[in-house]
This record gives C-alpha cells, sequence and structure tokens, in this order.
C-alpha cells in the first residue's frame, strides 16, 4: 500500500530484487497492522521496470514444500475505498479450496509476484482467526519478529494484472513493482498466519507413542467377566462413548458354546463371549485396559472342560511394545496396560499365546473400532458389526456330553490344514439368518465387517444392493465407491455403506462359497409381506430343531446348505419336492441310491421317471456326494421324520407331492 510520506510508519526492502538470503524485518517498534492505511517506502536504488503481472500459485503441490502437506490458493484482488485523492486501494485476498492451514510456528511459505519466488520462514502466530474459502482477509494482526525470507519455489504465472497505484517520484514505476511484491507476500502472510486443520493428521509428532509400562499382578478380578462404557455384543453397536478415557475389563474364561444346532463346542473367550465384545472409541482416547486370566473358574451354569492355561491380549490397534503388553500371564494372574488410539480403523484384537492358532480358533478374538478424531464423513441410520470366523470342530476322544448333547472339542489336524467345519457370522452358524438385523427401504446401513480367520479369506457380498461406500481397514482415507465385494484377509477389516433400494430381506453372504455354505450368512430384514419378500434362496434358510445324533447334525447341515434353494422339509414343494415323510415312502436302500446317482435312477426306475415327469422335466443334478455323505442325509431325514409335531408333521398334508 502506498499513501503520502508522511501518513504512517514505513518499512524498507534493501535490494532491487529479493534473492535466497533477502528478508524483509519487521520489528515491534515499527509494526503496525497490514491494511489500506499502510505505508511502504521504496529504498532509492530500486531499478524501473515494466509493470508486472501477479502470480497467484495454482499447483499447491508443486509451489509449496512437502512440510506443509497442503497448499493455499488465493487471488488478490483490488478494491478503491473511494478516497481518490490520496490514492488508496484496499488489499483483498480471496481464498479459495485447498487452503495452507497452519499451525503456530509452522513452517510456511509465500509467493513474490515480482521474482517468482517462494518463501519459507516461521513465523509467530496471534491470530484468533482461521481462513475459510470465500472469506476476505484485509489484515491480520501480527507479532514482533515476522520475517519473510525469499527462495526459489516451482509456481505458474497466471495473467491477471495489478490494478495502478497512483504514485510520486522518479521511480514511480518502480515502486508499483515493489508494492505488487510486498501486497503479495502480505497475502500469504494473512493467510498462513491463522491457525487451522493440522496439515497431517497422522502426524507422528502428536501421537502417544511412550505409554507406561504394563503391570501385572495377583489380584484377581471378580463377577463380571466384561465391564466397560465402550463395549457391545456383536452384531449390535453403540454409540461412541465421549469420554476421551475408556476403562475396559476383559477377563479369559473357558466355556461350552453352541457353534451350530447339535454342536456344543469347548471354547476359549474373552468377556465370556465369542466373539469377544466389541469396544468402540475414537482417535486420540486413551484405553486402560486390564485382563484377569480366569480360565481356572467354572462359569456359572457351565462345567470347565479345557484345562487352565496361559493367555495373553494383542491388540491391533495399539502401537506399544508387544513384549511388555502383550505377555502371557497364568490362571488367576493380572494385566494392566494403556494405550492412545492413533489411528481409526476396524481392528482385530486376539490372544497372542502360542500356540496362537489354536487360541484364535477357540474363540478368543474381537473387534476393536476406532473412529476418526472428527467423525465419519457420512451419517448412517443403521450400524451393525459382523466378525466372521471359521471352527475346526471334532467329536471328543473321550465321549463326553453336555446337556445330553455330544460335546466337540477343536480338531488340531484340520486347523493346520485350513479345513474348517464352519465359517460363521458373528460365532454362530445361521446366527443373523434366525436373527436377521432389522432396517427400513431408504436407510443408509453401515457394516463393521471383520475376518478374523484365522486362516480364510472373506469374500463379503450383500444380495440386492451396492456399497455406496467402502473404507478398507475401517478407515475413511482409504475409500472406494460402487464396490460389490469387499476382499478381506484373516484379520482385515473394513466399513461398508451401502442404501437399501426397497423393501425385502437382503442377504449377507460370504461370497467364496465354500464358505457361504458352511454357514457364513446372514440377512437385513427391510420389511414387506412374506408373499412380497418371497422365499429365500440363496442359502441356508432358518434353521429346523435339532438332532441330537452327531451324524444327523452333519447331515442336517449338508441339507441346509445345499438342498434349500429346491427343497424343504414340511413347508411345501418348491422347484423339488418336500421331504416331509420321505423316510415313510422310500426304503433307505431307495435313498442311498438315488442320492449317489439319480441320472442312472432315471434310466430304469419308474418311481423316479415319475418325479421327473411332475417335477415338469427337470432332473435333480448329482451331487457327488460320498457314502459318508449319503448316510448323513438319510440319517437327518430319519430324525426329521421321528419328530412328533416336529418338521415330519406335514406329511399328513403332503403324502405324496412331488411323486415322493
Amino acid at each position: 500500500r502506498k499513501r503520502r510520506r508522511d501518513a504512517g510508519p514505513s518499512y524498507k526492502l534493501d535490494r532491487s530484487k529479493p534473492s535466497a538470503d533477502d528478508t524483509i524485518e519487521m520489528s515491534s517498534s515499527r509494526l503496525d497492522r497490514i491494511s489500506g492505511k499502510t505505508t511502504i517506502e521504496l529504498a532509492p536504488d530500486v531499478a524501473a521496470e515494466d509493470e508486472p503481472t501477479i502470480a497467484p500459485v495454482t499447483d499447491a503441490d508443486r509451489a509449496f514444500a512437502a512440510d506443509t502437506r497442503t497448499g493455499m490458493v488465493a487471488q488478490v484482488q483490488h478494491e478503491a475505498d473511494g478516497d481518490e485523492e490520496r490514492g488508496q486501494e484496499t488489499c483483498v485476498v480471496r481464498l479459495v479450496p485447498q487452503i495452507l492451514s497452519m499451525e503456530k510456528s509452522a513452517r510456511i511459505r509465500y509467493v513474490s509476484a515480482q521474482s517468482g519466488w517462494a518463501t519459507g520462514r516461521k513465523i509467530n502466530d496471534r491470530s484468533s482467526a482461521s481462513p475459510s474459502p470465500g472469506s476476505s482477509l484485509v489484515g491480520a494482526t501480527l507479532s514482533a519478529g515476522c520475517a519473510v525470507a525469499f527462495a526459489p519455489a516451482p509456481i505458474r504465472r497466471s495473467r491477471m494484472r495489478m490494478p495502478h497505484v497512483r504514485m510520486s517520484g522518479s521511480h514511480d514505476s518502480a515502486r508499483r513493482k515493489f508494492a505488487l511484491v510486498v501486497a503479495a507476500c502480505a497475502t500469504f502472510l494473512l493467510g498462513a498466519c491463522g491457525p487451522g486443520v493440522p496439515a497431517d493428521r497422522y502426524d507422528r509428532a502428536k501421537m502417544d507413542l511412550k505409554p507406561v509400562p504394563a503391570r501385572t499382578s495377583n489380584e484377581r478380578h471378580a463377577w463380571p467377566f466384561s465391564s466397560g462404557t465402550g463395549l457391545s455384543i456383536a452384531p449390535e453397536i453403540r454409540p461412541l462413548d465421549p469420554s476421551p478415557v475408556k476403562t475396559i475389563r476383559l477377563d479369559t474364561t473357558h466355556k461350552i458354546i453352541d457353534i451350530a444346532p447339535g454342536v456344543k463346542f469347548s471354547a476359549w473367550t474373552f468377556g465370556d463371549h465369542v466373539p469377544g465384545p466389541v469396544i468402540r472409541a475414537r482417535v486420540g482416547d486413551r484405553i486402560e485396559f486390564s485382563m484377569t486370566n480366569r480360565s481356572d473358574e467354572a462359569v456359572p451354569g457351565m462345567q470347565i472342560i479345557a484345562p487352565p492355561m496361559m493367555h495373553s491380549m494383542d491388540f491391533h490397534a495399539a502401537m506399544v511394545s508387544p513384549q511388555d503388553k502383550y505377555h502371557s500371564i497364568a490362571p488367576g494372574q493380572t494385566i494392566s496396560f494403556q494405550f492412545t488410539l492413533n489411528y481409526p480403523g476396524v481392528f482385530m484384537y486376539h490372544c497372542g499365546t502360542p500356540m496362537i492358532l489354536e487360541h484364535i480358533a477357540s474363540g478368543m478374538y474381537g473387534a476393536l473400532i476406532v473412529e476418526p478424531r472428527e467423525g465419519y464423513p457420512t451419517k448412517a441410520d443403521r450400524e451393525y458389526v459382523v466378525i466372521q470366523s471359521e471352527f475346526y470342530p471334532k467329536l471328543d476322544p473321550q465321549k463326553r456330553k453336555v446337556d445330553g448333547m455330544p460335546l466337540y472339542v477343536l480338531d488340531g489336524d484340520h486347523l493346520r490344514e485350513a479345513k474348517p467345519s464352519y465359517t460363521v457370522f458373528n460365532g454362530a452358524y445361521n446366527g443373523m439368518v434366525k436373527n436377521p438385523l432389522p432396517a427400513k427401504p431408504g436407510e443408509l446401513v453401515r457394516l463393521f465387517v471383520l475376518n478374523v480367520g484365522p486362516s480364510k479369506t472373506s469374500s463379503f457380498h450383500v444380495v440386492g444392493t451396492i456399497f455406496d461406500r467402502v473404507w478398507m481397514d475401517g478407515n475413511p482415507d482409504n475409500q472406494f465407491r460402487g464396490m460389490q465385494t469387499v476382499l478381506l484377509g484373516s484379520s482385515s477389516g473394513a466399513i461398508v455403506e451401502f442404501f437399501i433400494p426397497e423393501a425385502g430381506r437382503y442377504i449377507m453372504v460370504d461370497h467364496h462359497f465354500a464358505n457361504a455354505s458352511q454357514g457364513a450368512i446372514g440377512l437385513i430384514d427391510a420389511g414387506g409381506a412374506p408373499e412380497e419378500k418371497g422365499g429365500i434362496e440363496h442359502h441356508n434358510i432358518s434353521a429346523t430343531r435339532t438332532p441330537g445324533d452327531p451324524e444327523a447334525v452333519k447331515g442336517k447341515m449338508a441339507f441346509e446348505s445345499k438342498c434349500l434353494a429346491c427343497h424343504s422339509i414340511g413347508q411345501g414343494r418348491k422347484l423339488g419336492p418336500d421331504l416331509a415323510g420321505v423316510t415313510k415312502r422310500r426304503t433307505t436302500s431307495w435313498l442311498a441310491k438315488w442320492l449317489k446317482a439319480p441320472e442312472k435312477m432315471l434310466e430304469s426306475d419308474v418311481d423316479a421317471q415319475a418325479m421327473l415327469k411332475q417335477a415338469g422335466g427337470l432332473p435333480m443334478p448329482n451331487q457327488n456326494l460320498s457314502d459318508a455323505e449319503i448316510h448323513q442325509y438319510i440319517r437327518y431325514f430319519q430324525w426329521a421324520d421321528e419328530q412328533a409335531g416336529g418338521d415330519g408333521q406335514k406329511s399328513a398334508t403332503h403324502p405324496k407331492e412331488g411323486g415322493e
């Protein structure tokens, strides 16, 4: 700005052109508000040159150094204040998106329109306002010792021209050019001096990387087995607790769980649940965690099957020393430690005691959901947690029973070969088929999905919709749009969001269908009358009552995973006949031959040919079943027909439906 020489304090530039070593020093005694009333006097040795053009920054990434991370784009405009006699104009800074937001004492960079130089020196900040897109800055108070140092930087010049400022003296042209230099530098100085959002939200300098050492004691927790305001039991998840400190307690237990109907499994748990309770927090929160190894205690109403053993806790969301925080503790011991959450995500936690494979496969896992510090960028109408895992059970070699049912224990051989018998959501076969997740048409549903493995990959998919947003590992910075399936390796997570387009039942499934056939399936029920929604043909429909015979249980699981698209038991005909009462109408030998090779039966068997005719000429495909699998199917059919008032009760209603 230029007005009469006696109008106020003046500042001088010592050289005609700035160089890398030049600075403009403004001392505290001479510092004034940079506004339309500030005088800048030119030194006599400034050479007169043609009137330059303004050179605003148009490429933030190239114009600012890596230590700033983001860039400011500014347009300098000049508006006359009506005082033509004094030749005064007001500089207005228009900020457009991609603002360079700085913290106190951050390295900042300006632009000199005259020379194409950028500057970088530290300044002190006393401004209380933060610039935003579209705002106008006409002067901000600067603290003493503010210095501007020039250094080269690649910028592109625009053709916007500096408006003429009336000046006097023999160096009028040079003074106009110098006024442009100072105006451009002051513009960026004003914009950058205000406080703003950190350039890097993952700035290591702001992370807590020195938590206090862990503490181990012989103090034993008493009932309950878990506590903390940030805990939920999947699939439900509570809203975020705003407290910056989350006190979480998850004790280890040994208990019997129901993996599937009739499959009572000897499990090891966190918080007496499989999966363990879901923890919800946000970036910057401190987790104060404690855990007592209570594997030597009998759970109320349960008998201890597995012997007491060492256990530990491994949080994937923590940045700590594993040797200090994740070491194993003996039964009766308690470990306590704390850590601060530095990154958002859907993180796994699990027991880290060798053999880790066996501890995870026995049920010792859960999810820790960490929201971004500023929250998620979208607002969901529904939130649920889906945790996929594998089970490797076998009948107890000691042939023990629980509540009259056979006991199942971990099959170490199949575990090491990665051959699970069940792959499930939230710890139970068909659990979210029998208890669907509610939603309504038009709602935005957010699922926190975690595949804990321990060995298989998940291809998570929801039938009937498309994932509008997918945040890999649960971090919104890792965003994809319009995805059909999310591929998750062991211990990988994601947040998926999608809209419910209309009333119906939407099927959550692992599109690796070998996993789906083992139970990785669930439903989202978005309303509508049953006749409008129709039958669920994709995979396992709601289970019937449970057999006590392990062979019948296997047959039931196989039937529900492979046959329900075409058949029912007591629910009427589908593509194929209703199989209620089939063992009353056919011999075991006939059923075995039919299941083994239906195409051969159709060549000569009159009853098989009649069935084909009633089915409209659509033959049953050969399922390539082994003799053991055929035996399991028949045992299940026999059990269903033996149930008084159970699955076989409708056989009288459909005595010969479909020829079966």
